[in-house]
């Protein structure tokens, strides 16, 4: 199931899987993937990064969206029937960029529901700056700014320029949303995000027999990892 459907579908006769995409770099790439599990019969949630390239209506420029990518969306949600989400880089839009983070959600937001692309859910995007700040995109949430995470100690303020500052935050209800996806009813989680002896973890690895009936599943898959441009590519079968 995409997630939206996923958070609400509990089933003690089956195994429920949310199956998730966070698409980092490359949307075409992610077009495509949809279009493949569309044809296997699949429906799953694409997030799309507002911080990548393909966002970006001039390079490098965070607060400049680019209409390019509605068509694109709109046939993934409208034809493939996937969920499309945002993949949320909003705290590094403060801590890097200067960029008040709460009225650019909602701005971009506005845009996109107005050009028919239908957001429910976010899912916090691991940009490498949250290693250099110190902290996760999902503390931008009222609701997800506890507990902290590991080494990820600035859930309220953050270090700019040797001062702390208080974290810009918003609640789901600021901007219409249901959920964030890290914070979401599971009891099986697998992501190939996950490297382990050198080996990213891939779909191959789902051992099927080891899930059971009331299990509630989340899978992470990024389509950058799986395209055959990549060298990460090497599914050759996909059954569930």
């Amino acid at each position: 199931l995409p997630i939206n459907e996923f958070r609400t579908t509990i089933n003690s006769n089956k195994t429920v899987i949310g199956l998730r995409h966070d698409v980092d770099i490359d949307l075409n790439k992610a077009y495509q993937f949809s279009a493949t599990e569309s044809d296997l019969g699949f429906r799953s949630t694409y997030y799309i990064l507002h911080t990548a390239p393909y966002y970006l209506a001039v390079p490098g420029n965070m607060n400049n969206h680019s209409a390019w990518i509605l068509p694109l969306l709109k046939k993934m949600q409208d034809e493939s029937h996937m969920e499309i989400g945002w993949h949320n880089d909003l705290v590094t839009l403060q801590a890097v960029y200067d960029i008040d983070p709460f009225t650019f959600f909602q701005r971009e937001l506005a845009w996109l529901r107005a050009n028919g692309i239908r957001i429910y859910g976010s899912a916090s995007h691991g940009s490498p700056y949250c290693y250099t700040y110190k902290y996760l995109n999902y503390y931008f949430f009222e609701e997800c700014t506890y507990p902290v995470v590991g080494q990820f100690v600035n859930n309220l303020t953050l270090q700019v320029s040797g001062t702390a500052v208080p974290m810009k935050k918003g609640r789901f209800s600021d901007f219409n949303l249901d959920y964030e996806a890290y914070f979401l009813n599971n009891n099986k989680y697998f992501s190939d995000a996950s490297i382990t002896g050198g080996i990213r973890w891939n779909i191959g690895m789902l051992e099927i027999n080891k899930l059971h009936k009331g299990d509630r599943v989340i899978i992470v898959l990024h389509p950058d990892h799986w395209h055959k441009d990549s060298t990460d590519a090497n599914i050759e079968l996909f059954l569930i």
